[in-house]
């Protein structure tokens, strides 16, 4: 129970960051500036800067787009940093 008194804590002073685009409906320019950073070799962390959304958010929206719901246990915090491209089947 102390993560949930830890989390409420952070939340009421203003210590979590959450991206601009927290929680908002991704647009179609989203998805597309998704789709071509995937393909100019961009990793995660470089598409959730662009599109200014969390990481994971990322990892979620390309498991719904390749209806692979693996990639979320597979892509962690220790790719970020390598292109998607050459952690999923793009084509």
């Amino acid at each position: 129970m102390g993560e949930l008194s830890d989390f409420y804590h952070r939340y009421m002073t203003g210590e979590l960051q959450f991206p601009e685009s927290f929680g908002k409906i991704w647009s179609k320019t989203d998805e597309e500036v998704l789709y071509d950073m995937i393909d100019s070799a961009c990793t995660v962390r470089q598409i959730a800067v662009e599109l200014k959304r969390h990481p994971v958010s990322v990892i979620n929206k390309l498991a719904k787009y390749l209806d692979d719901d693996s990639i979320q246990n597979r892509i962690t915090q220790d790719f970020y940093d390598v292109p998607v491209r050459e952690l999923v089947r793009w084509v």
